[in-house]
């Protein structure tokens, strides 16, 4: 009886262990990260030195290569940059947000003084330095008036619609003590007179006011259907060999770009040397334009969107994605002279999914599942389109696309979701494969990592991330 029993349990442990190989493999990191690739459909891939790699930039650089061939694990690497060095240009325009809320509390003697109308109106008329003079009087009129809220017109205080320029600089955050996050957001006076967005007739904000003993609390709103959201899209790229910044406006429901911007354009950067008095665009260096250098190098279509710029820094060219309503169109620049190489139209009945620039040319993929490239020397155009199978599965999963490449003469798509589910499809016509990977999710709003270098750092050594995680595909060599 003994015997037939430990024969039974041997069987089972057996059958087991073999489910468990053919279905999952599963591999940690240093006993506390776990990486599981599962199998959905077709045939395990040739991923052989295939890799995806992660990077985010803290106060150092976070980078983290997962491999998926059969040597399948997770490694990260972490440099801390105790020293100023050169980044990357980076620059995100955006029109102003103009929702905001700020509130005020007071302790010791401000207590018992606030709570009134005289400490409220002496609080706004001296201490509230955000304000515009717009706004200062605005409020002192409101409390005068006993006015909880007021609506007034956006055209009362601005002819045209505000931009706002942002930089990242990584090395006054590495070396701030307090931990404090530093982004250099201004409204850039010279931008803003070269490019005059007008204020349409029905913008209207929202103004509100609270004050008790205690506190003071403000709040401003664009109201419907203004409200929340970009009123148009800006896209920006940076040739980092001549330092122009290139510039394009995109439309939206509820603002139409003005004809004469819709266009692309040239913002020349320069190293700034001397204090000339206005707040510099800081990214490492600091840096300035003037505002006669801005010129408008190509004129798009009426109704005409920009979807994204790119830039080949190698092969010296400007990539612009438009769309349009039946038109969809990828324009070529020369990068040096600024000017327009080729014209190419792409599916001009598909709404653009996303469009990525990948080892071997540009992709733009379709929500309905096909997609595009281009060769990266003759700029030809080819086309395909997910198999149904796959189609139905990624919308079960909930994700989004992350990434593609050309792999072993197959189309790779790199698909993501919140859960940490990675999803691989290869293909190539009818012949597809899906790959589930399942990799560490994130503590809280930051990035779950287990690295040596990070467990020995102190606590001012840590920072929130400034950019999200983007993967990519890499060969290994």
């Amino acid at each position: 009886m003994k015997s037939k029993i430990t024969k039974i349990s041997i069987i089972f442990v057996s059958l087991l262990l073999i489910a468990l190989y053919s279905l999952n493999e599963i591999y940690s990191y240093r006993n506390d990260m776990t990486l599981k690739r599962t199998l959905i459909c077709g045939e395990m891939p040739n991923i052989e030195g295939l890799e995806i790699k992660a990077e985010s930039n803290w106060a150092g650089m976070f980078e983290n290569v997962i491999s998926l061939g059969s040597d399948f694990n997770y490694e990260t690497k972490f440099r801390y940059f105790k020293e100023e060095k050169e980044w990357p240009i980076y620059l995100n325009f955006s029109t102003k947000y103009f929702s905001d809320n700020s509130g005020y509390s007071f302790g010791g003697n401000r207590l018992r003084e606030s709570g009134t109308k005289e400490f409220t109106l002496k609080f706004i008329r001296e201490e509230m330095d955000r304000l515009s003079e717009y706004e200062r009087k605005l409020y002192i009129d409101m409390v005068k008036n006993d006015e909880s809220s007021r609506i007034v017109s956006l055209k009362d205080s601005h002819d045209y619609l505000p931009i706002h320029i942002e930089s990242h600089n990584v090395f006054d955050e590495v070396n701030n003590s307090n931990n404090e996050r530093y982004d250099s957001i201004y409204e850039d006076a010279f931008f803003n007179d070269y490019f005059k967005f007008p204020v349409k007739d029905d913008m209207k904000l929202k103004y509100q006011i609270e004050y008790a003993i205690g506190s003071i609390d403000t709040r401003r709103e664009l109201l419907e259907p203004y409200s929340h959201r970009s009123l148009f899209e800006i896209y920006d790229a940076v040739d980092q060999k001549k330092l122009n910044v290139i510039i394009g406006f995109s439309g939206t429901d509820i603002y139409s770009i003005p004809e004469k911007y819709e266009g692309l354009f040239v913002m020349p950067l320069k190293e700034l040397t001397v204090d000339s008095g206005i707040e510099p665009i800081k990214i490492g260096k600091e840096y300035m334009y003037n505002q006669n250098d801005i010129k408008k190098i190509y004129d798009f279509e009426k109704g005409e969107n920009i979807f994204d710029i790119m830039i080949i820094e190698k092969a010296r060219e400007i990539f612009v994605v438009s769309e349009k309503t039946g038109a969809n169109n990828l324009y070529i620049f020369d990068a040096d002279k600024l000017e327009l190489k080729e014209k190419v139209e792409l599916y001009g009945d598909k709404v653009i999914e996303r469009v990525k620039l990948g080892h071997n040319g540009l992709i733009v993929v379709y929500e309905d599942g096909y997609y595009q490239w281009t060769n990266e020397k003759t700029h030809e155009i080819y086309a395909d389109k997910l198999p149904n199978e796959i189609l139905k599965l990624k919308k079960g999963y909930e994700v989004e696309l992350s990434d593609i490449v050309f792999y072993d003469k197959k189309l790779c798509f790199l698909y993501h979701n919140v859960d940490a589910i990675r999803l691989l499809v290869m293909t190539k016509g009818e012949d597809y494969s899906l790959v589930r990977y399942d990799f560490p999710k994130r503590k809280g709003s930051n990035l779950d990592y287990h690295g040596d270098d990070i467990s020995n750092m102190t606590n001012e050594d840590r920072f929130y991330p400034i950019w999200e995680e983007e993967f990519t595909f890499k060969e290994k060599n």
